[in-house]
């Protein structure tokens, strides 16, 4: 009886402890099976239904993959078209004021393909690569292979543009400047396209 209400009073205590136990155990054989050259038969056993991966898992991943894509291409049609509008709009304001002609509007629609909705079906967009590496010379070479080190640096090391934005943020960034700091980043991590890009800003967003 007087154990009984031992272990009833410090019930919050020893669930505690046992999750613990549970938990360092359960590291232990982990590490037995990943790093051991001969694991127990137990651990194995512990661990053999991760491999059992059915057709459907393999269908619900690339589902997934492909729904992944799908809202990354949306993303990038929508950032180009808010940046075609805004663009049209500085134009049909200039136009207004006489600073600019028709046709220097015309032009500038042509240039996104004639209108707005040009963007959203162009699926060309995400593969298109705007660098010619035949075509450059030797200096560009090198300030691309710089800018090419610099992105990799904002890329793997989030403290720096974290604390970019923090600090705008701090300063009161107007509406529109936020939109082309939004875009700038965006295209940093190449629109989150390819997993290594969408892990790390996945890795900004967090910090």
């Amino acid at each position: 009886a007087e154990k009984q209400r031992f272990y009833k009073e410090n019930m919050e205590k020893v669930i505690k402890v046992q999750s613990i136990i549970r938990a360092r155990q359960q590291g232990q054989a982990y590490k037995s099976l990943t790093s051991g050259k001969n694991p127990p038969v137990g651990t194995v056993k512990n661990f053999v239904h991760l491999l059992n991966d059915s057709d459907f898992d393999f269908d619900e991943e690339l589902e997934f993959e492909r729904l992944r894509k799908t809202v990354v291409q949306r993303v990038r049609q929508n950032e180009m078209a808010e940046q075609y509008i805004d663009q049209l709009d500085i134009k049909i304001a200039l136009l207004v004021k006489n600073k600019i002609t028709l046709d220097e509007v015309v032009k500038h629609q042509r240039h996104f393909g004639g209108h707005v909705g040009s963007l959203l079906n162009n699926t060309e967009i995400s593969s298109k690569d705007p660098f010619d590496l035949k075509a450059l010379n030797k200096n560009s070479r090198r300030k691309l292979e710089h800018y090419q080190e610099l992105f990799f640096l904002l890329q793997t090391q989030p403290q720096y543009l974290a604390r970019l934005f923090h600090k705008l943020k701090e300063q009161g960034m107007p509406e529109q400047e936020g939109k082309r700091i939004e875009l700038l980043m965006m295209g940093l991590f190449g629109f989150a396209q390819k997993r290594r890009e969408e892990y790390y800003l996945l890795k900004l967003v967090t910090r």
